[in-house]
């Protein structure tokens, strides 16, 4: 409850917000993710996109894929959707106007990642101590 509550409290915020749950392995920060994704998701208030394993981020272009099969656009070449990574403007964008779209619905976009770790623990990012530094 206190989580939901924070996190409540963080969403409703119109600061640059972020959440970073850290701790022991076993302790349930992954069911508490997925609880709190069901919660966020039954109110109505939220658009969820949830990256249950970032192993698998790789690259900004499948980053870009990904967030756009999120809100529904299965297939982002039919509609020339195609992440440049010479235009670093054109990612913050498309972001923008999908959040745009969603706050015209009364929606907040919610971006949950879980095993976050498995971005940090790459040799090249090692030394990255925040997720806005990270070069994508």
């Amino acid at each position: 409850n206190d989580l939901v509550e924070r996190i409540d409290a963080l969403l409703a915020s119109d600061k640059a917000k972020g959440l970073y749950i850290k701790g022991p392995q076993g302790v349930g920060k992954s069911y508490s993710l997925i609880n709190l994704t069901r919660y966020l998701l039954a109110s109505d208030k939220y658009w969820v996109t949830i990256i249950p394993d970032c192993t698998n981020w790789h690259d900004e272009g499948r980053f870009f894929n990904f967030l756009l099969q999120s809100v529904g656009i299965v297939h982002p070449h039919r509609f020339r959707l195609r992440y440049d990574a010479n235009i670093d403007r054109y990612f913050e964008k498309i972001i923008h106007d999908i959040d745009t779209v969603l706050s015209k619905h009364g929606m907040k976009w919610v971006f949950v990642f879980d095993q976050i770790d498995n971005i940090f623990g790459r040799p090249d990012f090692q030394k990255i101590n925040d997720v806005r530094k990270l070069p994508f």
